[in-house]
């Protein structure tokens, strides 16, 4: 019997307590012009679940005539579900057999089809003829459009925040100036939790500095995110800036942009943080900077180079070959005036310098590319280099090799860089180390090439000379690494020696 005359007729009603004034029918019918005169919707129920008494209110609100509603069911105005009557109606009689009231909201439906919502306040009263109910109800459907659209708005807001990649938070601007975590994507919690392990696991309704303070941020760095915020509400202006967290457990840089969000009277009311991880872009960027530097920087150096090279081509062709042609020539004019047969004795000593012209060209065209190299291989050239580089140097070259047996599957590029590396890297030897002897190794295996080349010499510190571009022979030996992306180490410290290991792929 409770649950079916509890059946909800209304949603969402304010009630004014007349449960004292209304003892009996006979009181009802006594303050009925109290009830007419007032603004809210008010109706009685009998114990049969009729509705006794609607106001005009009442009538309005349900678009019914006075007195079309009088011995009706109260279910013609219900609009929810059984089911969620069911469960409404046990709602209100445990709410009554405790307080003596029940408030809460119902959907509604009136005389034309058409829903709404109303706030609702029940009460029970016992007279003469047994249990009567009285509704007092208050249309609040326009509030609850209201509300869904805010919801559908925060709805939208909160889906924008977490679709975009971008890290972003929404400030509210409190009346002291302080700054409150409205809304959060969660591309700003992972950020938070990744470089504050301290920071707080819920970040909405935060105060900014008190939780700056969470974070352990240091004091220094709160004072300067506080004052930028402050400055947005005096500028009403963007900013932008790059943002490197030292202070960060993971340091990294955000691009960062806070936007003030104003009301119609242009006062900032919320403020839009916004950020994106850039700490690769800009290490990239750097790299990129430091990689422009050096290439810069071999470029001037590959051009003194050359013209170190030409000069010494020059010196060689002019010192050697010139004087040897010289004495050819004069050799020849003193032939004119010797006797017929003290020729072939006297041409003997031309002989000898056509001879020494052909080994010194051949010396200077090895130095510029030894054609041992394209005629036999990496291998056999390396020998010869080595010889050669003991008898110039005096430095013994203790070498050891494995699978350079020709023919060896290596291409151009990689045989004359090979070569170049070991040359290079064996001149340093001789110039800086101040050793009577080196150590090689090449191993050609699972088709890469494998070059060490060490001393026990003076060493330098390797980092600090590559870093800086210094020393022509290791530059140029990381570029030559670099083009055919090939591995480099070099270890070495001052007075520990030098190992230089090299690995390109023959593929």
């Amino acid at each position: 019997m409770w649950k079916k005359l509890l059946r909800p007729f209304g949603k969402y009603t304010q009630a004014a307590d007349i449960t004292e004034r209304l003892l009996s029918e006979n009181e009802i019918h006594t303050h009925s012009q109290v009830l007419l005169s007032m603004s809210e919707a008010v109706s009685f129920i009998d114990s049969d679940h009729r509705i006794l008494f609607t106001n005009p209110s009442f009538n309005v609100m349900f678009r019914y005539r006075a007195g079309e509603l009088i011995g009706q069911h109260i279910t013609i105005l219900n609009a929810a579900s059984p089911e969620e009557n069911g469960r409404i109606a046990s709602e209100i009689h445990s709410s009554i057999a405790q307080t003596g009231y029940w408030e809460g909201e119902f959907q509604n439906i009136r005389k034309d089809g058409t829903r709404f919502y109303t706030k609702a306040r029940i009460t029970a009263l016992e007279g003469i003829t047994g249990i009567a109910y009285i509704s007092v109800q208050e249309d609040i459907t326009q509030r609850k459009a209201t509300e869904d659209a805010l919801r559908a708005s925060e709805a939208r807001l909160s889906l924008i925040f977490n679709l975009r990649p971008d890290i972003k938070a929404l400030l509210r601007v409190e009346a002291d100036n302080s700054f409150v975590f409205e809304v959060v994507n969660q591309a700003f919690r992972s950020l938070i939790h990744r470089a504050f392990p301290y920071s707080p696991r819920v970040i909405t309704g935060k105060e900014l500095i008190a939780f700056l303070r969470e974070c352990r941020v240091p004091e220094d760095d709160i004072v300067f995110e506080v004052a930028s915020y402050q400055n947005l509400i005096k500028t009403s202006k963007p900013i932008a800036y790059d943002d490197r967290m030292t202070s960060s457990a993971v340091p990294m840089v955000l691009e960062v942009t806070k936007v003030p969000i104003l009301d119609a009277e242009r006062q900032c009311t919320h403020i839009l943080f916004s950020a994106r991880d850039v700490t690769s872009a800009r290490q990239a960027q750097e790299a990129l900077h430091q990689s422009e530097a050096r290439l810069h920087n071999l470029s001037q150096r590959l051009i003194q180079a050359q013209e170190d090279e030409r000069r010494h081509i020059g010196r060689e062709l002019h010192d050697q070959i010139g004087q040897l042609l010289t004495g050819l020539r004069l050799s020849i004019g003193a032939l004119e005036r010797k006797p017929v047969d003290e020729l072939p004795e006297a041409i003997l000593a031309p002989q000898q310098i056509i001879d020494d012209v052909i080994r010194q060209l051949r010396a200077l065209t090895h130095s510029l590319h030894p054609s041992i190299l394209d005629n036999l291989g990496l291998g056999p050239a390396l020998e010869q280099l080595f010889n050669q580089y003991e008898r110039q140097t005096g430095i013994r070259v203790n070498w050891t090799q494995e699978g350079l047996v020709p023919p060896c599957p290596f291409p151009p590029d990689v045989r004359i860089a090979a070569y170049r590396i070991v040359q290079e890297a064996l001149t340093n030897v001789a110039r800086y180390a101040g050793v009577e002897e080196a150590n090689a190794e090449t191993v050609f295996s699972e088709n890469r090439l494998h070059i060490v080349i060490s001393d026990s010499g003076r060493g330098f510190a390797s980092s600090a000379v590559l870093a800086s571009n210094e020393g022509m022979g290791l530059v140029g030996i990381r570029e030559r690494v670099n083009a055919l992306e090939g591995e480099l180490y070099i270890k070495s410290e001052p007075g520990q020696g030098t190992i230089i290991q090299v690995t390109l792929s023959c593929g």
